[in-house]
């Protein structure tokens, strides 16, 4: 019985032992399961933690993408700037041989240049010894030419002046020289030192001076007597040199008077034989610079300044301006109280001469 209850009293402490267990166990399920709650919380927040680190993961993803591209990119233009580098560096060795090749050009060129200052100067030595034999040729060319001139002009008569040297006599000769071959004149070697070539000539109206335009070109009338010699003649003689111009007047009293005009000339054919005069000197009075510079006007060629036809006004042919003031080839009259021909300022002169000679002597 004793037994019994000891067994009951212990099966007893071990009832309230494993009742006390069983509220450890029940203490340590309620522990668990707040452990349990908790540990499913921190599963759930690591779960959202695993998810955004996750999100982070796939954004660190891309951006390591976009980087992987970036760097291929880079790696691409690494290689492009590389091959730009090798170009430029072939380049480069391209303009380095080039300066080289210019270099040794430039060299050639200063060794060409050297050489042809040199040349240049040889050139130029050649130069002046060349023209110090033309100027030697050039010399020995104007004595030849001026023994040519003297050879030719002691063959050569361009006018009375160069008859003189082989005749002093007044009277006719032929002209040899180019443009007056053998044309015939009348020479006056007497008159203020000879050598005047008479190209007009009045003395008593033996000879009819009012006359056409060819006939005054011409030439008309006797050498030896009343004459006009041609104002063609007269051209071609006065453009050969300077020439002055003389005109002698003699009145039936017997009085004689002179102008001289120098230089004198007459145009061409196509300019109508003007007159060119220039400065005057004599005891004459000046009678003609009022014509200087006037065509030849004949009674059927009316060149004249005058509205009228001078020649025919002044019945003659002359250089008329409007009209005259000298008219040496006027009508000569034979009455006894107005004899003579109107020739000088409205005197009557017996005889009169026109006539040229060189400006030179």
């Amino acid at each position: 019985m004793n037994v019994t209850q000891s067994l009951l009293d212990v099966a007893q402490s071990l009832m309230d032992v494993a009742q006390s267990l069983l509220d450890v166990a029940e203490s340590l399920m309620d522990g668990a399961q707040f452990l349990l709650d908790v540990a499913q919380s921190l599963f759930h927040g690591a779960q959202s933690l695993l998810d955004v680190a996750q999100s982070l993961m796939d954004g660190a993803q891309s951006l390591l993408d976009v980087v992987q591209s970036l760097l291929h990119g880079a790696q691409s233009l690494l290689d492009v700037a590389q091959s730009l580098m090798d170009v430029a560096q072939s380049l480069l060795d391209v303009a380095e041989s080039l300066m080289d090749g210019a270099q040794f050009l430039l060299d050639v060129a200063q060794s060409l240049f050297h050489g042809a200052q040199s040349l240049l100067d040889v050139a130029q030595s050649l130069m002046d010894g060349a023209q110090s034999l033309l100027d030697v040729v050039q010399s020995l060319l104007h004595g030849a030419q001026s023994l040519l001139d003297m050879a030719q002009s002691r063959d050569m008569t361009r006018d009375c002046r160069d008859v003189m040297s082989t005749n002093t006599a007044d009277g006719i000769y032929q002209l040899e020289s180019p443009g007056v071959s053998n044309m015939t004149v009348y020479c006056d070697m007497t008159t203020d030192g000879g050598g005047w070539l008479v190209f007009q000539r009045r003395v008593d109206g033996s000879t009819d001076f009012y006359r056409t335009w060819k006939e005054y070109m011409d030439g008309f009338g006797d050498l030896t007597g009343e004459f006009w010699l041609g104002n063609e003649k007269i051209h071609q003689i006065t453009k050969q040199q300077s020439y002055e111009l003389r005109i002698d007047l003699e009145d039936f009293a017997g009085n004689r008077t002179y102008a001289v005009y120098s230089p004198f000339s007459l145009d061409t054919k196509e300019q109508f034989y003007t007159l060119h005069i220039g400065n005057y000197s004599g005891n004459a009075g000046d009678s003609l610079t009022y014509h200087d510079a006037n065509a030849f006007t004949t009674k059927d060629l009316d060149l004249d300044r005058s509205p009228v036809n001078c020649a025919k006004i002044c019945e003659g042919a002359w250089w008329y301006n409007k009209c005259c003031i000298s008219n040496l080839n006027g009508r000569y009259t034979t009455g006894d109280m107005y004899a003579g021909v109107v020739a000088w300022d409205r005197y009557l002169s017996k005889i009169t001469e026109m006539k040229l000679r060189p400006t030179s002597t």
